[in-house]
C-alpha cells in the first residue's frame, strides 16, 4: 500500500491533534488541582488570619483589664478583673494551639515554636503614678509620682521623678524602697533649663541618674 501526500498528511494532522487534546486534557487537570489547591489554601490563609485576629484581639482586651486593674478601688473588684484576665489568657492560649495545630510547612511549624520560646521568657513592666497599689505577678515596676497625689506605692524597680515639681522634690522619694531613682527634666518651654537643673542635681546627689526622653531629642512625637 503506498502513502500518498494526501494520506501521510491527514495522518500527521490527525496524530498533532490527538497529541494537542491529550496534553489540553493534561493541563486542564493540572489547572483543576491547581484551583483546588489555591481555594484550600486561600481558606486555609483567612482562618488563620481569623485566628491570630482573635489572639490580638485577646491582648488588648487583657491590656486594657490589666491596666482596669490599677484603678479599681476594692479587692472585690481587682479579684474580678484579675479573674477576667485569667480567662482571657486562657483564649488566647486556645487560639494560639488552633494556629499552631494548622501551620501547614515545618518551616513555620519550627517558627512558631522559636516563638513561643522567646514569650516565655517576656516579663511584665508597668509605669504608674503610684496613686494604687499594685496587682502580684509584676516583673518591674515604674513610679512617675503625681506632685499633688497621694502615693500609695511606695516600693519597686524604679523611681521616676520629674522635675523639677516644687510639690515634689526628690528628698520627698529618695527614702523609699526602690532599685533606681532617676530625675526626667519636665518638658515645655523650658525643657533646657529643666535639663540643666535635673543633671546639675543628680551630680550633687549620685543616688540620682538622669533620665531623658531620647526620642524627643531626636523629634519623634
Amino acid at each position: 500500500m503506498k502513502w500518498t501526500v494526501g494520506a501521510k498528511f491527514g495522518t500527521l494532522l490527525g496524530a498533532m491533534c490527538l497529541g494537542l487534546v491529550i496534553s489540553l486534557g493534561v493541563a486542564w487537570d493540572r489547572l483543576s488541582k491547581t484551583q483546588e489547591v489555591l481555594v484550600a489554601s486561600k481558606d486555609r490563609f483567612l482562618q488563620q488570619s481569623y485566628r491570630i485576629g482573635k489572639v490580638e484581639l485577646s491582648v488588648i482586651k487583657t491590656s486594657l483589664e490589666a491596666r482596669h486593674t490599677m484603678l479599681t478601688d476594692t479587692d472585690a473588684e481587682r479579684n474580678e478583673t484579675l479573674a477576667r484576665i485569667g480567662d482571657l489568657r486562657k483564649e488566647t492560649a486556645k487560639y494560639l494551639e488552633e494556629f499552631e495545630r494548622n501551620i501547614s510547612t515545618e518551616g513555620g511549624r519550627a517558627l512558631f515554636r522559636d516563638v513561643k520560646a522567646a514569650e516565655a521568657g517576656f516579663e511584665v513592666a508597668v509605669e504608674t503614678n503610684g496613686t494604687q497599689p499594685a496587682p502580684p505577678g509584676l516583673d518591674w515596676i515604674c513610679v512617675s509620682p503625681k506632685a499633688d497625689a497621694p502615693l500609695a506605692l511606695t516600693r519597686g524597680d524604679e523611681m521616676k521623678l520629674v522635675f523639677p515639681q516644687p510639690l515634689a522634690r526628690p528628698e520627698r522619694f529618695e527614702g523609699l524602697a526602690f532599685r533606681h531613682f532617676l530625675l526626667q527634666p519636665m518638658d515645655g518651654p523650658d525643657a533646657a533649663e529643666n535639663t540643666r537643673a535635673a543633671l546639675a542635681y543628680c551630680l550633687a546627689h549620685p543616688r540620682w541618674r538622669l533620665s531623658v526622653q531620647t526620642h524627643k531629642g531626636l523629634g519623634i512625637r
